[in-house]
């Protein structure tokens, strides 16, 4: 069900929300490792900041700076006295925010943060600088010389007793305590601010991201929308005439809308050819159908004598191997159509040729037709089917020999990459509609160049055109009406020289 349910889903949401999800995984993350990297860092730079500071003031209790970068250092006793230095503003006095172990500390007060660690005095430094005179004072050292920005005084009285605590203290029995203390900087609360900024605007950064790639994404699926309703339209409409219509585009959608087109043109001009295959069969068969039946009836009716019956057996026979011809032909063809029928090998076209001339010089002078070659003395190697090729050779001099009034010439010639034969006739010619549908099955030129007594089926110069193809080889036809035609035909050279 949920698979159903999924598959039902458009690819484009499919898309976005799977992204959109990630994007949110990866935001969630990032965000939580900006903030735990963000107080780390600072918490560390500032503690490691007031430590150093620290260390400094604990081995020097009578000569350390109260204020140095940014760090506010004072001397005091157990009662909180500050005998040397000042607190920062806002910081509570060293009575009320008493000595709690060693370590780092932070308190906030007043929308301030400040961080601070407190150090005993070690014996050794109080027993050689301490002296009775620094109690209550600022021991002779400049009572506000050093004071840095926002301290308060730091002399204070009646605070708690702290003489429970375990801590170094001076021979006189007094205990003392430095204390360094620093505020949270500005810059520090603008790198907080920064990352909640980010963490507020991630979720609108999101929503730009979703909607943006669902536009694209929808728009990139366009080109399919227009490919399946194309398609659809073509199977309700029965119309192969359509194509699809994108603008120009290289992507990979575009490309197989080319394919598709390409595919459409083959397949409208297959159809084309079927309907016209149809036509003509059913046009060709008609005729002798049609002299069968009437031959038939006419014999069944009429023939009185063995001599008559005779002449009707004769048309009948007549007819009926008319459409064995036609039949043969087709299947010809049909067969010639699957390449992979065809076996080629390397021969010479230029012995192929003479050898088909052989039968047709009796046939040129039986009708008084002048045939004239120019065939080269060397081979001219290509590589196809011998039989084929000389069939194909044969129904351009078939075609000549019915059509030409004197003079017919063959001529083979070396081209470069090619040869190319050539057959000329002297006959009435073509005009232009007429050359573009010789070489289309069952076509027939009209009644004054076809109709003769050799009339054929119009199926010769496809087989022709047909064979050429199956060898990679081109052809074309020339012709003026009143002077001739020039049928050419081109096969290419085979890659060696040698011959059989």
């Amino acid at each position: 069900m949920w698979k159903q349910w999924f598959r039902n889903i458009p690819i484009a949401v499919r898309v976005t929300a799977w992204y959109t999800i990630l994007l949110c995984l990866l935001f969630l993350l990032l965000g939580g490792a900006m903030v735990k990297i963000n107080d780390t860092l600072r918490i560390s730079l500032v503690q490691d900041t007031v430590r150093h500071q620290l260390g400094k003031a604990v081995k020097a209790p009578d000569r350390f700076d109260p204020f140095d970068d940014g760090i506010y250092t004072i001397l005091y006793d157990k009662e909180g006295n500050v005998i040397r230095g000042q607190l920062p503003q806002g910081m509570p006095d060293a009575g009320q925010l008493p000595f709690q172990g060693e370590g780092p500390r932070e308190f906030t007060a007043n929308g301030r943060t400040f961080h601070y660690e407190d150090r005993p005095v070690e014996p050794r430094y109080l027993s050689r600088r301490m002296g009775p005179g620094m109690k209550g004072g600022m021991g002779g050292m400049g009572s506000m010389g050093g004071m840095g920005p926002g301290m308060k005084d730091g002399m204070h009285h009646d605070l708690p007793d702290l003489s429970g605590t375990s801590s170094p203290s001076h021979p006189d029995g007094t205990t003392y305590w430095i204390r360094s203390v620093t505020v949270e900087s500005d810059s520090a609360k603008q790198a907080v601010l920064l990352v909640r900024s980010f963490l507020i605007l991630m979720p609108f950064f999101i929503l730009l991201a979703a909607v943006g790639g669902y536009r694209i994404i929808k728009r990139g699926f366009r080109p399919v929308e227009i490919i399946s309703a194309t398609a659809r339209r073509i199977g309700e409409e029965q119309d192969l005439s359509r194509r699809i219509e994108l603008a120009p585009g290289k992507d990979e959608l575009h490309q197989m809308a080319q394919t598709f087109n390409t595919m459409l043109d083959r397949l409208e001009a297959s159809l084309e050819r079927e309907k016209r295959f149809s036509s003509d069969v059913s046009h060709e068969l008609r005729t002798p159908v049609a002299a069968i039946m009437a031959e038939s009836e006419y014999a069944g009716a009429y023939v009185e004598s063995v001599d008559e019956a005779k002449e009707s057996f004769r048309a009948i026979h007549s007819q009926g191997k008319r459409m064995a011809l036609l039949i043969q032909q087709l299947l010809e063809l049909a067969r010639l159509e699957k390449s992979d029928a065809v076996q080629k090998e390397l021969l010479d076209w230029a012995r192929v040729t003479t050898d088909s001339l052989q039968d047709y010089r009796l046939l040129f002078r039986q009708k008084g037709i002048s045939l004239t070659t120019g065939i080269p003395a060397g081979p001219a190697p290509v590589r196809g089917n011998a039989i084929l090729l000389q069939r194909a050779l044969g129904n351009l001099l078939d075609n000549a020999l019915k059509f030409a009034r004197s003079t017919v010439t063959l001529t083979l010639e070396d081209q470069g990459a090619t040869y190319r034969l050539s057959v000329r006739d002297d006959g009435l010619g073509m005009r232009p509609e007429e050359m573009a549908r010789v070489w289309d099955r069952f076509y027939q030129a009209d009644a004054s160049r076809s109709h003769r007594t050799h009339q054929g089926l119009g199926l010769g110069l496809s087989f022709t055109a047909l064979v050429l193809s199956l060898h990679g080889g081109k052809y074309r036809v020339m012709s003026t009406p009143g002077q001739g035609s020039t049928f050419l035909l081109e096969l290419p050279k085979a890659e060696t020289a040698a011959t059989t």
